[in-house]
């Protein structure tokens, strides 16, 4: 019995040990993510490039979601909706495109929980796509319709869009978008991270994500039987070396979508499309 006791003592000590480290890994990891988010740098490259941008905080329920528009806007509109985490310089590759801002106005914002936006963050699908369609009517006519394109996270929130807004949406582009219940499910680092003695030690940007990603795979069920009756065509872009958004995501949607989708496959691409690959993009937002 004593070597019993000395034996799972021993187990928990290692757990615990393993559990810190996972712990550092990941608040360096969002350490380093949020390096790579600097407003100031990307408005730095907008003006460089002698483009003409506009800020504009758009209120909702009380608080500001921190946006831009780029382009005319009598041009055809579209909204970029960046990932979980993310911020909207993430789209800066696609926002340099001379030729897309001479065929269309693109606005970009900070998600709620993100960036310079006041709005905590929020778990549930619908609620993203209210905030997201407040922002384009902020920005759009009355019945004016508008391509909505989302990388990984943001995917599932044009999928939201497409469903709750058919009337003003035109468009929807998915970029690696985390479309599949069954390939977002929660992981056991969202657990850890989810945990009150945790969640506070990790960075904000990282406690906004996690609580999308707890919620995501329950969301993404509620809309399964609701996809067929998306009409708005759509444009899933996705490469086969992706190892956040499995290529699976490909095969799942095409049976859940059995028409009205264009796939654009990319043998060898990761996740990072926006940085990698942004004239699929581009080309996506073209496409008439």
């Amino acid at each position: 019995m004593a070597h019993m006791k000395k034996r799972v003592k021993s187990i928990l000590k290692i757990t615990g040990i393993v559990l810190i480290v996972l712990l550092v890994a990941l608040i360096i990891f969002a350490n380093v993510m949020l390096d790579g988010i600097d407003e100031s740098n990307a408005v730095s490259k907008l003006q460089t490039a002698g483009i003409a941008y506009e800020q504009n905080d758009v209120d909702y329920e009380g608080y500001t979601i921190n946006t831009y528009r780029l382009g005319d806007p009598q041009l055809p509109k579209a909204l970029l909706i960046h990932g979980s985490p993310g911020h909207w310089s993430d789209w800066i590759n696609v926002l340099l495109d001379e030729k897309l801002l001479s065929e269309m106005c693109l606005i970009v914002m900070d998600r709620p929980g993100y960036g310079n936006t006041e709005m905590p963050a929020t778990r549930e699908l619908n609620e993203q796509a209210n905030v997201a369609t407040s922002v384009m009517a902020y920005y759009c006519d009355a019945y004016e319709c508008y391509t909505v394109a989302g990388h990984s996270y943001g995917g599932g929130v044009v999928e939201q869009i497409l469903l709750d807004y058919p009337n003003t949406t035109a468009k929807g582009i998915y970029v690696a978008g985390t479309l599949s219940p069954e390939h977002q499910q929660r992981k056991w680092y969202n657990h850890l991270a989810a945990m009150s003695l945790v969640k506070w030690m990790v960075p904000k940007i990282m406690r906004a994500s996690n609580l999308e990603m707890m919620q995501l795979q329950a969301d993404l069920l509620k809309n399964e039987t609701r996809l067929e009756s998306i009409r708005q065509p759509i444009i899933l872009i996705q490469g086969t070396e992706d190892v956040l958004v499995p290529f699976e995501t490909v095969e799942y949607y095409k049976t859940v979508k059995s028409e009205g989708v264009t796939y654009v496959i990319v043998d060898g691409m990761n996740h990072f499309i926006p940085w990698t690959n942004p004239d699929l993009i581009v080309n996506a937002l073209l496409k008439k």
